[in-house]
């Protein structure tokens, strides 16, 4: 059901159908399979019909308890934004760590925000930084740009206010 909702859901070899693509996600999420369900929630933030965000979480947390690296970045981040029910910082580090754990390259990066700021848990400089240098192997551009900002954090601007470059010590 995945692998063809995908199909139909890009076009690929095809004839491109959305709603025929979130029909098979649908049902693949409702038998509990991961991709099915994180594949329906990518269908539904790339501008295919709104999807119930209460739902969704739902359906993640299954597949996130079925250690899916992604359905637990997706709840980090649904969580993170309150989206499908109520902001919680703490939850959504933990399901980030969680995706982290597996080398996640976005919960890698998001653990490495919010170690950085101390959002959900404790302030930890180092610990950011391990994170974004993990992320930034992985290929992840926003880490690359955070570890910068971490290893060089003076920034120098010109007379408009606009970025130069980062001094490093």
């Amino acid at each position: 059901m995945v692998e063809l909702g995908v199909l139909l859901g890009t076009g690929s070899g095809g004839t491109k159908d959305q709603a025929e693509a979130r029909k098979l996600f649908e049902r693949a999420a409702e038998a509990g399979n991961p991709r099915g369900v994180t594949n329906l929630a990518a269908l539904s933030g790339s501008g295919g019909a709104p999807s119930d965000p209460g739902k969704a979480r739902a359906l993640l947390t299954k597949a996130a308890e079925a250690n899916s690296a992604e359905a637990q970045y997706q709840l980090g981040v649904m969580n993170a934004d309150g989206v499908g029910g109520p902001k919680d910082d703490v939850a959504a580090r933990a399901w980030f760590e969680k995706a982290a754990a597996q080398n996640h390259p976005g919960a890698l990066e998001r653990m490495g925000d919010f170690a950085e700021s101390g959002r959900g848990g404790p302030k930890d400089t180092a610990a950011a930084k391990a994170y974004y240098e993990k992320a930034a192997a992985l290929g992840n551009d926003s880490a690359k740009t955070a570890l910068k900002r971490v290893e060089c954090p003076y920034v120098i601007k010109d007379k408009n206010g606009k970025f130069v470059t980062n001094l490093c010590f």
